[in-house]
């Protein structure tokens, strides 16, 4: 049986756009003759909220697609998973999944909600095959068809640090089962959730073959007779499937004592390789992009790690051509943050635009003037700097319809250390799902070729350089404590009480815990956050609200 597995670029409720894409992919898997076609979870609608009219709308419009899609498909078989509604007891809607056939044979009527983990037959032709929808905690579970040809996983999740566990797991049951699994999954972007790709094809010896992380219409399409000649064999287009080979992320080196290197095993061998991650980011950004109709970017360049990260992903999505940096120096600011801001711009080849903010600052302050009186400078001033940049950044945003990408990290949103409409200003939060040690160890893995991320701005203690000699230790404890206490408060859910057990001060993970607690409030006014981990600040699983407009 020659099987074809896609995963078409798609749009959250834009039914009409997702049909095209999977014809497509269609048409070509029908120019090989492919037999089974095999598409992710929530093909056509992706994940979805809304009113009822809306969702019984968009329900009508999937059915509509199937009945187009069964229709253009001549003999081949497509197993693809779909959206379902039903009431509730107390007369509320709820949205499920369920696992449709076109032209193929179920073994018996497939349930309209279709639990995750439950195994499904049906047939194409007489070759058995047996479906579910992926569930990671429930993929050991005994076969209950263990005749099947074919295992086929169906899931739209969303791309995580942590995604070597599913490899891992799909190899087990794969092993397990003495079959070849056929694992479709949802790609591209769905809100700010970059979803997991890499459909595959996994051996029962570890072997797979994938689509890799950016979504495609063409499949890959292989013989099931073939699958044990070409496992014994092996390809170049083969990639061995070994969990040992995953390493943890490493920490940033600077101040990476004990506590760093306990945060890191707190992760052990689940994280992505930081060539992964990066990946991640940059398809993320692409297809964020992509999705909003939109090409350039703008953003402000400092100097320093996060802006020259973001600026270095950017340009790798967007093209250096489609990438503005802007400097946007104060009295505070050193010439070696100008000077390192100019290297990176060169290195990643970006224009740059420089404008001094002392000007709009002063004008601010005299306005104000009225009302502080003599009152002593403090924080308001610092702000005032941030709320500057971010009127000026803004200001080019519309003007020459560049979008601006917000530069604050994961540590920093996690206890507040940020201005609100300052440095939280944008559009998408491109690292607002990474931890500080993770910035560091990303940044240093991009210069492992050649230098793009001056090396300076990598070793330079951080600074957002508002007021004379600052810098960020002056406020929060070192980066390698704060994110090792946040990994284990926030992403593990441990109580301050167990952190001292884990190398940090009780008198530390108290004060981590108040300006985590503190500072919820901001984090409900950031910008929409590039979500790559478990555990990601803002709404996590991807789902877009249909008032949106994308079917009504």
């Amino acid at each position: 049986m020659r099987i074809g597995v896609a995963q078409p670029r798609h749009k959250p409720g834009d039914v009409e756009f997702n049909r095209l894409q999977m014809l497509e992919a269609a048409n070509l898997a029908q120019e090989n003759e492919c037999e089974l076609l095999i598409f992710p979870r929530r093909a056509l609608t992706g994940r979805i909220t809304g009113s009822e009219p809306q969702l019984h709308k968009l329900m009508e419009m999937q059915e509509q697609a199937l009945l187009w899609l069964s229709e253009h498909l001549g003999t081949m078989a497509v197993c693809l998973g779909t959206m379902g509604i039903r009431k509730q007891g107390n007369g509320e809607l709820s949205i499920n999944d369920c696992i449709t056939l076109l032209n193929g044979r179920p073994e018996e009527d497939l349930p309209p909600a279709q639990p995750y983990g439950v195994w499904q037959g049906f047939y194409v032709g007489e070759k058995r095959v047996s479906v579910c929808l992926y569930n990671h905690a429930l993929l050991g579970k005994e076969l209950s068809t263990p005749e099947a040809e074919l295992l086929v996983v169906l899931t739209e999740d969303g791309w995580t640090t942590s995604y070597p566990t599913v490899w891992a797991k799909l190899s087990a049951l794969a092993t397990t089962a003495k079959k070849a699994i056929a694992f479709a999954s949802g790609a591209g972007i769905a809100g700010s959730r970059v979803l997991m790709g890499n459909s595959s094809i996994l051996l029962p010896t570890g072997r797979f073959q994938t689509l890799g992380l950016s979504p495609s219409t063409t499949p890959l399409i292989l013989d099931t007779e073939d699958l044990q000649r070409s496992d014994s064999e092996g390809s170049e287009n083969d990639s061995p499937l070994n969990s040992s080979t995953i390493q943890p992320l490493p920490t940033n080196g600077e101040d990476s004592a004990p506590l760093a290197q306990e945060s890191a095993a707190h992760h052990g061998q689940e994280d992505a390789q930081p060539q992964h991650l990066a990946e991640a980011l940059e398809v993320g950004i692409r297809e964020w992009f992509y999705s909003n109709r939109l090409t350039r970017a703008v953003l402000g360049l400092s100097g320093g790690i996060d802006s020259a990260l973001v600026a270095a992903l950017a340009q790798r999505a967007l093209g250096a051509e489609n990438v503005l940096g802007v400097l946007l120096p104060s009295r505070y600011t050193s010439q070696q943050s100008v000077d390192d801001a100019l290297q990176l711009a060169q290195n990643l080849g970006i224009e740059t635009k420089t404008i001094p903010i002392d000007p709009v600052c002063k004008q601010a302050e005299q306005a104000l003037s009225p009302i502080f009186g003599a009152m002593p400078a403090d924080t308001t001033e610092e702000n005032i700097q941030a709320r500057a940049r971010a009127l000026l950044l803004m200001g080019i945003s519309n003007k020459l319809g560049h979008v601006l990408l917000n530069t604050s990290n994961k540590s920093e949103a996690a206890v507040g250390y940020s201005t609100m409409y300052g440095d939280m200003c944008g559009a998408l939060a491109v690292i607002g799902d990474l931890y500080k040690g993770q910035i560091y160890a990303l940044a240093r893995w991009l210069n492992t070729e050649k230098t793009v991320i001056p090396e300076q701005i990598i070793n330079r203690p951080p600074t957002a350089e508002l007021h004379p000699d600052q810098t960020d230790q002056d406020s929060l404890p070192p980066y390698s404590v704060l994110d090792c206490a946040l990994h284990l408060l926030v992403d593990l859910g441990l109580p301050t009480a167990q952190l001292p057990e884990h190398g940090i001060p009780q008198e530390t993970a108290e004060q981590v815990q108040k300006l985590v607690r503190q500072s919820a409030y901001k984090r409900e006014q950031m910008p929409p956050i590039l979500k790559i981990s478990n555990d990601p600040f803002g709404k996590a699983n991807g789902e877009i609200d249909l008032k949106g407009g994308w079917v009504l």
